[in-house]
């Protein structure tokens, strides 16, 4: 009889072991669900944070040794917009929650959509509250490593993955369970480089609380964060987030919008009539430094065009180019504002190294807030002398 019993007992240990496993997983999976609950709760808690829509942040910001003002602008629906100095460059970055952008005069002339380490630096100062805040929404994971001692403190240790092949480590105080330091990723002219935070004088501002005072370290650098003001719920001008015109495509501005078009030709009694009244349409393309243009309209024949703007920098020109489906060819011009007109011609463009003779030019001029004139010119002498082939009266429809 003992010896039928003797399984039975070892089955029962086993069970017992099993369901002592499974229970302490749990704990596990509890333990870390708990202590990011105590951490918003330390943080305000979620109701109060749902009753706010943006926060505007302002106060000091160091770096390179130098400290001037800064201002950021974080919405509960992962926009974001800030202006700081790095050394003494201004930098602004945003997102429209799709869109990620940056212009850092260290980097480049121009703003442009961030690279994926200057993206996952912008997400991380985008974050409400947290990033432990809603983090399964976001799609991260969090798990709990045991306490610590860190600076003669007791801390919890959690592991944040962020689903992007980024984990970050973070350590909360085990007694306001508010953040002490943290292991992630910060970005140093563009490249990704490992980083420490630190995060010290909690204040209570309305509901909430955050760190009025942060560090970051990282590679040979050192970044000071000293907030002196947290506004709630301010007026913000969405076009902020968007990623901005270059200030020479902006310029071109007075392009954009829907016209009515009325077309004048050149007739062989060298009046002008009236050959066509059209409409067009003028846009920015989104997330570029570029403008673009449909119309169809009639000289002689049905013409449907696109026309395309842009600027560039090497030559400080802006650059025009027109498809016809007349032609079927796509050609360049280039040309210069002068601040009342600009104009656009090929008569210095090569296409091969045959003498050219034929030149077009595109003249934008009579420039007001409701519309302005385009002149289309031929030369036949390589440029020496012009004459005006058409005339394209544009009003506005609307402002867009």
């Amino acid at each position: 009889m003992k010896s039928q019993n003797k399984p039975t007992m070892k089955k029962y240990i086993i069970g017992i072991f099993a369901l002592s496993l499974f229970a302490f997983t749990v704990i596990q999976a509890q333990t870390a669900d708990e202590i990011i609950k105590k951490h918003i709760d330390a943080h305000g808690g979620e109701a109060a944070w749902e009753k706010i829509d943006n926060m505007k942040i302002t106060g000091l910001f160091t770096s390179f040794s130098e400290v001037y003002d800064f201002s950021e602008i974080i919405t509960a629906d992962g926009k974001f917009y800030s202006e700081h100095h790095l050394g003494q460059h201004p930098v602004t970055e945003g997102t429209n929650g799709e869109v990620i952008w940056r212009f850092d005069p260290w980097l480049s002339t121009k703003p442009t959509i961030a690279n994926p380490a200057e993206a996952h630096t912008i997400i991380q100062k985008s974050e409400f509250c947290t990033p432990f805040y809603k983090y399964k929404e976001r799609g991260f994971s969090v798990s709990y490593e045991g306490k610590e001692k860190m600076d003669g403190k007791e801390v919890f240790k959690l592991v944040l993955d962020r689903g992007n092949g980024i984990t970050e480590n973070w350590y909360l105080d085990t007694k306001t369970y508010l953040e002490y330091y943290a292991e992630g990723q910060w970005l140093d002219f563009g490249y990704p480089s490992p980083a420490e935070y630190f995060f010290e004088d909690f204040r209570k501002v309305g509901d909430i609380i955050i760190p009025f005072y942060y560090e970051r370290m990282f590679s040979i650098r050192h970044r000071v964060t000293e907030i002196e003001e947290v506004e709630f719920n301010v007026e913000v001008d969405e076009k902020i987030f968007e990623l901005p015109k270059s200030k020479e495509i902006q310029k071109l501005g007075f392009l954009a919008g829907e016209w009515n078009v009325t077309v004048e030709a050149l007739t062989r009694r060298g009046d002008y009539i009236t050959t066509d009244s059209t409409t067009s349409s003028i846009y920015f393309i989104p997330n570029n430094n570029l403008i673009r243009e449909d119309m169809t309209f009639t000289v002689r024949d049905a013409v449907t065009r696109m026309h395309y703007w842009t600027f560039h920098e090497e030559t400080s020109k802006y650059r025009f180019s027109v498809y016809n489906n007349i032609s079927s060819v796509m050609n360049m011009f280039q040309g210069q504002f002068d601040g009342d007109s600009i104009t656009f011609s090929n008569a210095e463009i090569r296409y091969s190294d045959e003498e050219q003779t034929r030149a077009t030019k595109y003249v934008y001029k009579n420039i007001t807030d409701s519309g302005f004139l385009l002149e289309l010119k031929l030369s036949m002498d390589g440029g020496e002398t012009w004459v005006t082939r058409q005339k394209l009266t544009y009003s506005r429809k609307n402002q867009l």
